[in-house]
C-alpha cells in the first residue's frame, strides 16, 4: 500500500467569526490553517476514474409512476445536495406517452405525469424532510413533450429534474453590432447580480455560475468576449471566487442575434461533479482528516459544515462534509493529480472562510492515470445542462497537464448509431475543446494542433464508445452520449 495514504492528513480548523444572520454576505471567518501543507507520493502511483453528474432525469415503465431500485442512490444525492445548499430550490417535471402509457385523455396523463413527480418528491423527503419546502412540482408545462423531435418515445414516461437558487434569475447580454464589445446595459446586469452571486457562492458550496455564448463562433475569441462578463463579475466579489464562474460557447445554439446567458447549476450537476466509478491500483482506504474547530470566539457554530478540495486550475474536486463534534474523517474517492489544491470551509447558515488554503500534493515517484469524463449528452437533440460545463473543465485540465510536461492522450468517442451524426458531432467536440483551449492556454485557435502534438499530446476520435460512464443507464434508456479519456503518465523531475 502506498505510505501516502497510510498517513493522516491533519486539518486544524481555527475559525475566528461573528455569528451573522443566514442572508448575511459579509461574515468574518478569517482565519483557517491546514497541516501539513505538502503531501509526497513516493511510490508508484495510478488510477482510473469514471467522472460523472448526479442523474437529472429519471424514466418510468409504461402506466407505473413507481421508482426504480436503480434510481434510489441518484435521488439520495439530490436530496443530499438540497442539504447542503440552503438557497437550492428543486423543481420536478412529470411527464407521459400518450403512447407509451396508453392513454388518450390528457388529463389522465397530467395526473400520471403529476404521480411520477410526487414519487421523486417523497422519496427525498422521506429520507431528508427537512428540504421538503424547497421542492415544487410544476404543473405549468407541456405534460406531452416529446424527448425526440416529431416522434414518440418510451423515454418520454420521465420526471426531469432542475435546480434554481434563490434570489437568482438567468438573464442575458447582447454585444454591440460593430465593435466586439457588450451594449451598455451589462452594467446594471452586472451590478445586480454580483451580490445576489456572491451571497449563493458564500453559503452554497456547490453552486457554480456558467456564462453561455450563443450564436458566436466556436473560436478563442469567442470566450474572450465571454471572459470580459466573467472578468466584471469577479472584479465586483473578489478573485476567490473566479474558479466558480465557467465559460461556455454552446455550438448547438442556432441564433441570428448573438447573445449571453447567466445560469447557476450544482456542482453535482456537472460533468465533473461527481465521482461515478473509482478503481485504483494499488488499493487504498483513502485519507484520513483530523481537524479541530475553535469556538472560543464564537461558540454559536452548527455543527454540520463543509470542506471544499478543489485543484486550483478548476472547480471539479470534491465537497467533504465535516462535523465540529467528530473530529476524524475518511475520503475514500479523491482523485489524484500531482498539482496545488485549493480548499475552502463552508458554514452555509453563516457564511464562508475569506480565503482558500493551499494543498500542494506532489507524485514524486511515476503515475498513470485515466480520466473519463462525459462531456454531451442530447435530448431532443439539444444539449443538457449537465454538458455545459465540461468543455471548460476538459480544456482546464489538458492545459495543466501540458503544464506540468505530462504524456497525455486524448480520446474522443460517443455511443450514437448514425455513422454521420457521430462524425459530425466528434469533430464539433474536438473543435470546441480547441476553442477553450485556444482561450486557456493564449494559443492561436489554428495551431493549438501543433501546439499539442509539440507537447506530447495525442489525439484519438472514434465513433464507437467502450465501457465507461453511464453505460449501464444507456443500456436501458439509449440517450446520445459522448465523452472524453484523458489518459496521463509521468514521472518525479
Amino acid at each position: 500500500m502506498n505510505v501516502f495514504f497510510k498517513k493522516t492528513l491533519s486539518i486544524i480548523v481555527i475559525l475566528y467569526s461573528t455569528f451573522a444572520l443566514a442572508d448575511t454576505t459579509d461574515v468574518h471567518l478569517v482565519d483557517v490553517s491546514i497541516t501539513p501543507s505538502e503531501i509526497r507520493i513516493a511510490e508508484e502511483h495510478s488510477q482510473v476514474v469514471s467522472l460523472g453528474s448526479i442523474k437529472s432525469i429519471f424514466f418510468f415503465n409504461s402506466q407505473n409512476a413507481q421508482i426504480s431500485s436503480d434510481d434510489e442512490d441518484a435521488i439520495a444525492s439530490i436530496g443530499n445536495m438540497l442539504l447542503q445548499n440552503p438557497d437550492a430550490n428543486l423543481i420536478l417535471y412529470g411527464y407521459y406517452s400518450p403512447k407509451f402509457d396508453d392513454i388518450l385523455s390528457p388529463i389522465n396523463g397530467m395526473k400520471l405525469a403529476n404521480r411520477r413527480a410526487e414519487s421523486i418528491f417523497k422519496n427525498i423527503t422521506k429520507k431528508f424532510p427537512m428540504v421538503g419546502d424547497r421542492i415544487a412540482i410544476s404543473n405549468t408545462h407541456d405534460f406531452e413533450e416529446k424527448f425526440f423531435k416529431d416522434s414518440t418515445s418510451y423515454l418520454d414516461m420521465r420526471v426531469k429534474c432542475e435546480v434554481e437558487f434563490a434570489s437568482f434569475s438567468p438573464r442575458n447580454f447582447y454585444p454591440t453590432d460593430r465593435i466586439p464589445f457588450w451594449r451598455s446595459s451589462y452594467k446594471s446586469i452586472i451590478k445586480e447580480l454580483s451580490p445576489k452571486i456572491k451571497n449563493i457562492f458564500i453559503k452554497n458550496p456547490d453552486a457554480v455560475v456558467v456564462i453561455i455564448g450563443c450564436g458566436f463562433e466556436i473560436n478563442g475569441d469567442s470566450y474572450k468576449w465571454l471572459n470580459f462578463l466573467k472578468k466584471k463579475l469577479v472584479e465586483k466579489m473578489g478573485t476567490r471566487f473566479a474558479r466558480r464562474i465557467i465559460l461556455f460557447a454552446n455550438p448547438f445554439e442556432k441564433t441570428k442575434t448573438r447573445y449571453a446567458r447567466i445560469i447557476t447549476i450544482p456542482r453535482q450537476f456537472m460533468s465533473t461533479g461527481e465521482i461515478y466509478r473509482l478503481w485504483q491500483e494499488p488499493k487504498i482506504s483513502g485519507y484520513k482528516i483530523q481537524y479541530d474547530v475553535d469556538t472560543t470566539t464564537t461558540p454559536i457554530l452548527p455543527n454540520r459544515f463543509y470542506c471544499d478540495i478543489s485543484p486550483e486550475f478548476s472547480y471539479s474536486g470534491i465537497v467533504v462534509p465535516l462535523s465540529s463534534s467528530q473530529g476524524i474523517l475518511s475520503i475514500d474517492n479523491v482523485p489524484i493529480l500531482s498539482a496545488k489544491y485549493e480548499l475552502s470551509f463552508y458554514f452555509p447558515d453563516i457564511g464562508i472562510s475569506k480565503k482558500d488554503i493551499p494543498l500542494n500534493v506532489i507524485v514524486e515517484d511515476t503515475f498513470y492515470n485515466t480520466w473519463e469524463i462525459p462531456v454531451w449528452d442530447f435530448a431532443k437533440d439539444e444539449l443538457m445542462t449537465n454538458s455545459y460545463s465540461s468543455i471548460w473543465s476538459i480544456a482546464s485540465m489538458i492545459n495543466a497537464l501540458i503544464n506540468q510536461k505530462e504524456m497525455l492522450t486524448l480520446t474522443i468517442s460517443n455511443n450514437c448509431t448514425n455513422e454521420k451524426i457521430s462524425a459530425e458531432r466528434n469533430e464539433l467536440l474536438w473543435k470546441s475543446l480547441k476553442a477553450a483551449l485556444s482561450f486557456i492556454s493564449d494559443v492561436d485557435f489554428l495551431k493549438i494542433p501543433r501546439w499539442l502534438e509539440k507537447n506530447n499530446v495525442s489525439v484519438e476520435i472514434t465513433g464507437s464508445m467502450q465501457s465507461g460512464v453511464g453505460d449501464e443507464d444507456s443500456k436501458n434508456h439509449p440517450l446520445e452520449r459522448y465523452k472524453v479519456v484523458l489518459q496521463f503518465s509521468g514521472a518525479s523531475r
